[in-house]
């Protein structure tokens, strides 16, 4: 299975996403998960580097992008630069079982989401989600303001959200993902991300 990550606007949590959902497919029984950085800044890489420097593992491998992937994987999850054009947003999608598409609900984010794929309507429904990611914690309405606006648009939402947190990156600072952190933030934060990894179990499930 192939899960490809891409992004409309900078700084929404794409890596993040592509660690975390490739960490929910990598605890299902007998799945082997690899994910590909080809993220112009390779933070994915880096940051597996780093865990690996310190003898975590994470429980699937990160390989450069520019690389071929590592044999006998089941899934792969794919970062992918920011901002990519129509074009190459339809390439991904026609080998790709999902695309997942992170963005904040801050207006400039959810209009960048829109306009674009309101022009890709070529695209299957069933064949990719918007993932809200950084939205502010209750007593805040913006995450289910800006999935609203989404819905009006006729844009496929997870129904799962990924608040803002601190967690996510001193993950990222230790190499680790954030279920492997202590604390209930931490916890929760992980929980966010495996809410999105069982929708995304499920919407691909005729595609194993």
């Amino acid at each position: 299975m192939i899960i490809t990550i891409l992004s409309f606007k900078g700084g929404v949590g794409k890596t993040t996403t592509a660690v975390h959902l490739a960490e929910s497919l990598s605890k299902r029984r007998s799945r082997k998960v690899v994910l590909g950085d080809g993220d112009l800044n390779r933070t994915a890489l880096n940051w597996f580097q780093r865990g690996q420097s310190h003898g975590i593992d994470v429980g699937f491998t990160v390989f450069d992008g520019d690389d071929d992937p590592p044999h006998e994987y089941t899934d792969l999850v794919i970062d992918t630069p920011a901002r990519p054009g129509d074009d190459e947003v339809l390439r991904l999608a026609e080998f790709s079982d999902c695309l997942v598409i992170p963005t904040n609900p801050a207006p400039g984010a959810i209009e960048a989401s829109i306009g674009t794929l309101s022009r890709l309507r070529s695209l299957d429904d069933s064949r990719y989600r918007v993932l809200l990611t950084l939205v502010p914690p209750k007593p805040s309405r913006r995450g289910i303001q800006a999935r609203d606006v989404l819905k009006q648009a006729s844009i496929p939402t997870f129904k799962g959200m990924v608040q803002r947190r601190d967690a996510f990156m001193d993950a990222e600072l230790e190499g680790v993902t954030v279920g492997m952190l202590k604390g209930k933030a931490a916890l929760s934060a992980s929980e966010s991300y495996a809410t999105v990894g069982q929708e995304l179990w499920k919407l691909t499930k005729e595609r194993r």
